[in-house]
């Protein structure tokens, strides 16, 4: 079996190979083909996904790259297609639904659209911290479904950010001791230099 990804990190296409024998092989390609979404092939038995399909979805880069999500809403920006609403105009609907996984029980996102396009949606996440994969999932009128993945990390380092907010007001309230203290000291100065200054013009 051949699946084809960006497995070096390197932005283009590698083959990934399995043998009977149980080896999984990397190649690189020659021609250095760029890495696009659609270009991807990485499980077999899905309906044709790619640049030759009639239709696909597929996440922009923005929210393709792995990051660290804090709180609980996430951005996410994905396009899809589809060539016979291009020719024909006609009244389609499509439904766009997010899985955290591939299970269908952890669905966190769903709408219908109306016409092909880039949007940009806000979700989110109601479980615990950790580490996902979100299933972006196109079902087409006629039953066709495409999908697309990324990956983030949902408030793995809100530790880090409690630590701030525990050490924050402790600068504060020592600033504000500096400058009573000194406020203080300017004071008693003064009211020790007034009673002289008066002695001396009288």
């Amino acid at each position: 079996m051949v699946q084809v990804d960006d497995v070096s990190g390197t932005s283009t296409l590698d083959l990934i190979v399995t043998t009977t024998t149980g080896e999984i092989l990397t190649l690189d390609v020659p021609d250095h083909i760029p890495f696009h979404p659609l270009n991807v092939r990485s499980r077999p038995g899905v309906p044709v996904h790619g640049f030759s399909a009639s239709s696909g979805i597929f996440v922009h880069e923005q929210s393709r790259v792995y990051r660290q999500v804090l709180g609980m809403p996430l951005l996410v920006t994905f396009e899809f297609f589809n060539v016979v609403y291009q020719v024909k105009q006609e009244h389609q609907q499509y439904k766009v639904e997010m899985r955290l996984g591939t299970s269908g029980q952890r669905s966190i996102f769903q709408k219908i659209y109306d016409k092909p396009g880039i949007y940009t949606e806000e979700v989110y996440i109601p479980y615990s911290p950790g580490y996902y994969t979100v299933s972006v999932r196109l079902r087409t009128m006629h039953g066709l479904v495409h999908y697309d993945i990324f990956h983030f990390g949902h408030n793995v380092n809100y530790a880090d950010n409690l630590f701030w907010l525990a050490i924050l007001p402790f600068f504060a309230a020592a600033i504000l001791l500096l400058l009573c203290i000194n406020t203080t000291d300017t004071i008693q100065h003064s009211d020790t230099q007034l009673p002289t200054q008066i002695g001396g013009t009288t």
